[in-house]
């Protein structure tokens, strides 16, 4: 997916929202590689753009605030978790990429 990364020239742009209902935190990011229908996302597709020293702000639907941040340390890699819609009482599984954040930051 073609996403115009207006902010590659400026090395001070570091920062990254993480919208969440979960309860860990600053824990990890992650996001499925493709919607419940099989198409790309561009807000998923942005995990793969964060890096290492960038910082995340952690919003929490719950909330509706900014709950904590974290500073990215590691790299994307691809796994399986469940996400995304409900289907008979069930989480559908969905390919997930994953970026790994240093734990003990705080907000």
């Amino acid at each position: 997916m073609k996403i115009n990364l207006c902010w590659e020239s400026d090395p001070e742009d570091i920062y990254w929202p993480e919208i969440t209902d979960r309860r860990n935190l600053g824990d990890d990011l992650n996001a499925p590689q493709r919607r419940d229908d099989g198409r790309e996302f561009w807000g998923y597709s942005l995990i793969n753009e964060i890096g290492d020293g960038d910082i995340a702000f952690h919003y929490h639907k719950g909330n509706r605030s900014i709950l904590a941040w974290s500073r990215a340390s590691g790299g994307v890699w691809e796994d399986s978790v469940l996400w995304g819609e409900i289907r008979r009482g069930k989480r559908v599984p969905h390919p997930m990429y994953w970026d790994v954040l240093r734990a003990g930051c705080g907000g």
